[in-house]
Parts: C-alpha cells; structure tokens; sequence
C-alpha cells in the first residue's frame, strides 16, 4: 500500500538552487524583505572575524556572484576554471557567508561537498578522495588539518581510493588570512564584465546535476557520499518552507500555489494559538534598537521571527534550513558552534524567537542548571531533527520551560526533509514525527517482506522529488538502498528505519532496523527502554544496546551519564553507584510489559559518543564494547 502525503505539489524543474533561491531579489514587490539584513554574524570573540558585516539577500548574490566570477575565470592560485564535473569543498564550522560561498560554487557548474571540521585529516583525506575535490574552503582554525588531509588525498592511501593527481589548493573564510577567500571576491568583482557572459552560459540540467554531495552511513556500512542534485535540493527547500509555515517568514516567491493549503491552515488553528507569542517576540524587539556587534538589527518583516543559526552547515539538515531561511527572508544570526553559555546568552540579548535543535540541545534545556540563570521568553519554539526525540526529553522541556518542541524525520538520502511536525501536531499527535512533507509518497515493508497497511509496524521506504541521485561510485549501497532498482522510475528508497502510519498519515518512528536487539530469538526496540531511563530524574543521557553473551545471543543493555547533579553528589563512591544502578534497572524493568524486554546491565559512561548532528554513535559503543573498554557483563 503506497501512502502519500496529504499535500501534493509539483516540484519545478527548471532552476539551479542559485537561481530559485535569488529569483526574488529582481522582483519589484521583494524589493524591501531582499534589501534588509538577513545572515548576522556572531560576536568577533566567537567567530575571530572583526570585519565580518551581515548580509541581506542581495548581499548574498553579489558574494556568489564574485566568487562563481573568480572560479571560472581560473583567478585562484591555482589557475584552474572551474565548470562542470568540479568539485569544491567547504571544511568549516558555520560561517553567515557559508551559504553565500556554497551558492557561488553552484553558480560555476560545479558541486559543493560538505566535510566536516571535526574529522581527522586521514578521515578528510578519504573523503577529498571519494569526491575528487579540487579545492577546498577552510577557516584558520582548520587550516593546518585542512592542509595536512590535501595533501594526504594526493598520496596513495589504504582505502582502495585512487589517489589525487594534484594536491586540492586552500582558501580561508578569515578576512586577515593569507589565503582568504576576501581576495578572490574582490578579483572577481573586478573581473565580472569579462565573466558575466561565461557565468551566464553555464546552463544545467538541475535533475541530473549534482548540487551538494554529503556523507552519510546509510541504512549500512561506513561513510558514503550522497548526491543531492538542484531540483532535489530545490524541492526540499519548498516542502520545509510549507511545514514550517507557523514559524518562519512568508516565502519570497509561491509560483505554483506550493503554500496555498498550508497558509489557510496557519490563518485558522495557527494564528488563534500563536498570535500572542508573536506579537510579544515582536514587541520585545521591534520597539528598541538592537545591537549586534555594533550593527543595528534590521525591523523584523513579517511575524517578528529572528533565529539562531547553530545546526551544522556541513550536515545536509543544517544547510537546508539555512536555505529556507533565505526562501523565507527570516534573519538569523548564525553560530559557528554550539556552547550552551553562548545560545543562551545569544537568546536572551538578542530575543530569538526560534531555534532548530537536535537532542542533545534539548536535553541540556531541560536538565542544565545553567538555564535558570537566563531569560528565554522570546523563544516560542524548537523544532528538533538528525536524531530521535524521546516525547520525555520533550515535556520535560516545555515543563521546565514552556516552550514547544516539534519533531520531523529525514534522512541525508533525501535532502533531508520527509516528514515534520507542525504545532497542531503536538496537540493532537504526540509522539509522531508528523505527516510526509509535500509530494512524498511511504509504504512500509513488513518483516516478512511484504508490504503492511495502517498500524502495522515495518521498514519505511519513501520516494519524493527530495530523493537523492544516488551514492557516487558505489553500486552495491545503491543496489541495496533502492527497491527494485536504483534505474526503476518508480523506485522507493528503504530507510532502514521502523514506523507505523496511522490513517492520518502520521508516522511514529519505532526503531533503527539495525539497532533492534535480538534477544533469545525476541525483538527488543531500544528506543522503549531508553525512553523508559529518560523519565528517571537522575538520568542525563542513555543509548541502549545489544550486547552480545556468551550463548550467541544479545542482551540488552544501558550505557548511562548521570545528569551533573547526581554525578557531583555520588562522586567517587562506588557503593553509591552501585546503589543507583540497581535503582534503575529497576525502575526501567518494572515498566516493561515482557520479560524478554528487560535490561540486562548498565555501564556507567562521562558522555555518549555523538556526531556533529547530535545523532548517538552506537556503533562507537559497540566497538567499545567489542574492545572490553566498557566492562559489560552477562
């Protein structure tokens, strides 16, 4: 049974993301919205860029327009013009021009990848070489791996990867750096009546040209590069936008009527519900001058939103809301790291009204006593993706806080976006991840194989113009990824993740396939325990695990970090630990309604191991595990 989402809509196929994203800017009636402050960047002792000045969305242009002139042009050191087949990478923390630069990339033909700043050079080198990137855009405090990782990329590895022939050359985000892309922009800019007509002539397929690779582990193995073409990219951006409707700007431009539903609901159930707080966060800020870093903060157009820009602009959820953020003209100051002191302080002194946050963000509001110490009224919502959210995580902060958090789902294979909630959602659908975004269809795949309806629990495959291209250069992950077949028009991508859809089309996301633990021949989600450990106050984090015995089964188990609190006053006695682990098995195996579903053990941990998206790296305990390093026990 193929579900679809209530919401159907036609994803154009016309532009580059460039050239939708910057359509408005030449329309009279954007006139004002494109012209106001839109990208501000942080503090200069956060960002270590005093000149840094915030960008409106023309601001935004004429940065990717002068640094698409300079790449083709062949105006870097390196003299290479860039088109077609290229690829550029960025290795940064978020930067407010990081948007700007990965649109100029787009703009020469070629694709932008996205690594992350935290990997290690041997990590970075084998990415440079899966994607074959020619250049890479860096920050001074990433400037020295970057470096170390070209210039690895262009010696024979042990990953089976063939080798670069030339070693990618480096520019730098920093004003005051040697190598910093300032310098390029000006040559380009300088350049453009000789490259217009070269920038002008770059003409793409936007389905079949790739816009951004970036890296994911797919439903199995190590790291695998995804390609997301422009029209996917595209899509995405205008389904995000329609089921964020209730917390962003209106949408620049609605060619198609993309928004037309989705705006008469936020006209009935949204404004009766979130007038007040709207006008509250307006009023807090429209009626003074705000300063930030000496800037003025520009009138807010709209509903008075102002974001926080923390998620990762290397992860493809991070640098999607990002885009919808230009979409919708909604100003954000962007951070290029999270610290809880910072985000914070960044919300109270400057009023944000919104923020996208992953778990462990959340977990930190509802538990931190840090939080006490600010004021968060203007934050009216969260909405929180790249992992799961346990609904406990979610009342405890609107317990602590008053403040709503919504769920979605997605997945980098699909730009991400599939499903998301709204704020009607939370009243009437706890516990989901909402609906399927516009022009998404699901079915879901039973343990059997076959295809199960409403209710029924199984593996979901989803397939939507937001679909990835595919994994570059890996025939087996796509032969195992797309059913029937990566070439089938009307392939389904499988998810590897387990949900029910009730007949309102909301998807509860049950479990991760290969994190199911398989004791004595029973089916353990470990998502039920953990949500269980959640609700004991004394809990900061958990992740459970199957962990393999010596009878060939797995039992399950909890890896646990005590909140601060508890973890002060137990110190370093050992009885009192003990004391406290046996009082939470209990407290979990109580709650559980079979036998087989009980844990086993808990191992004490100082913190779980985490992506950058904030996405719990159980294979990291496993390995752990495997290595005797955690002191599991059957």
């Amino acid at each position: 049974m193929i579900i679809k989402s209530p919401h159907q809509f036609n994803a154009p196929t016309n532009y580059t993301l460039p050239e939708f994203l910057f359509k408005p800017i030449d329309i009279a009636s954007c006139k004002e919205r494109v012209s106001a402050p839109l990208l501000y960047p942080a503090d200069p002792e956060v960002t270590g860029r005093p000149d840094a000045k915030p960008m409106s969305l023309v601001d935004t242009r004429e940065y990717a327009i002068n640094l698409a002139s300079a790449l083709i042009s062949g105006s870097t050191e390196s003299g290479r013009k860039y088109s077609r087949g290229d690829v550029v990478a960025i290795n940064a923390s978020n930067q407010h021009d990081y948007l700007a630069c990965a649109l100029g990339i787009m703009m020469t033909g070629a694709s932008v990848a996205l690594f992350n700043p935290s990997y290690k050079p041997v990590e970075i080198a084998h990415q440079i070489r899966m994607v074959k990137a020619t250049a890479i855009i860096t920050t001074e405090a990433s400037f020295k791996g970057t470096q170390e990782a070209a210039q690895e990329a262009a010696k024979k590895g042990e990953d089976g990867l063939e080798h670069l022939t030339e070693v990618p050359e480096i520019l730098v985000f920093e004003e005051s750096h040697a190598s910093s892309i300032a310098k390029i922009l000006k040559v380009g800019k300088d350049e453009l009546p000789e490259t217009r007509t070269l920038l002008d002539n770059v003409k793409l397929d936007p389905k079949t040209t790739t816009a951004v690779f970036c890296f994911s582990s797919g439903t199995t193995g190590g790291p695998k590069a995804v390609q997301l073409s422009h029209y996917a990219m595209v899509a995405n951006v205008i389904q995000a936008s329609y089921a964020m409707l209730d917390r962003t700007n209106d949408p620049l431009i609605d060619e198609d009527n993309w928004y037309a539903h989705g705006r008469d609901v936020l006209d009935g159930y949204f404004i009766t519900r979130l007038t007040e707080t709207w006008n509250t966060a307006a009023d807090s800020i429209n009626t003074v001058t705000e300063q930030i870093s000496g800037m003025q903060l520009a009138p807010r157009l709209s509903r008075g939103e102002f974001h926080i820009d923390l998620l990762p602009l290397f992860h493809c959820y991070g640098m999607l809301m990002g885009f919808m953020g230009l979409h919708t003209c909604t100003p954000r100051l962007v951070l290029p790291r999270f610290a809880l002191d910072v985000f914070l302080s960044t919300v109270q002194r400057y009023r944000v009204t919104f923020s996208f946050v992953v778990p462990p963000i959340l977990l930190a509001l509802a538990k931190h006593p840090m939080v006490d110490q600010y004021d968060l009224r203007s934050l009216r919502l969260l909405s929180s993706g790249a992992a799961a959210l346990p609904n406990e995580l979610r009342v405890a902060v609107e317990k602590r806080l008053g403040i709503k958090t919504t769920d979605g789902y997605g997945m980098s294979e699909m730009s991400p976006l599939v499903c998301s909630q709204n704020s009607r959602d939370l009243d009437h659908y706890p516990g989901t991840v909402g609906q399927l975004v516009p022009g998404t269809e699901a079915k879901v795949i039973g343990h059997d194989g076959q295809e199960v309806g409403f209710g029924e629990e199984g593996e979901l495959c989803v397939r939507g113009p937001q679909m990835m291209q595919g994994y570059l250069n890996n025939d087996e992950a796509n032969k195992s990824t797309f059913i029937p077949s990566i070439d089938a028009p009307d392939r389904f991508l499988r998810t590897g993740d387990i949900v029910k859809i009730n007949s309102e089309g909301y998807v509860t996301i049950t479990d991760r396939l290969k994190d199911v633990i398989k004791y004595n021949g029973f089916q353990v989600p470990p998502s039920e325990l953990e949500a269980l450990m959640f609700k004991e106050e004394r809990v900061g984090d958990c992740a459970v695990l199957g962990v393999p015995d010596s009878e060939g089964t797995e039992l399950p188990w909890a890896f646990v970090v005590l909140n601060p609190k508890t973890k002060s006053e137990l110190g370093d006695d050992e009885d009192k630990k003990k004391q406290v682990e046996k009082e939470l098995l209990s407290f979990v195996n109580e709650r559980v309604n079979a036998g087989y579903k009980k844990l086993r053990g808990l191992t004490w941990l100082d913190a779980l191991p985490k992506s950058a998206s904030g996405k719990i790296l159980k294979k990291d305990i496993r390995a752990m595990v495997e290595q005797e390093k955690l002191g599991a026990r059957s």
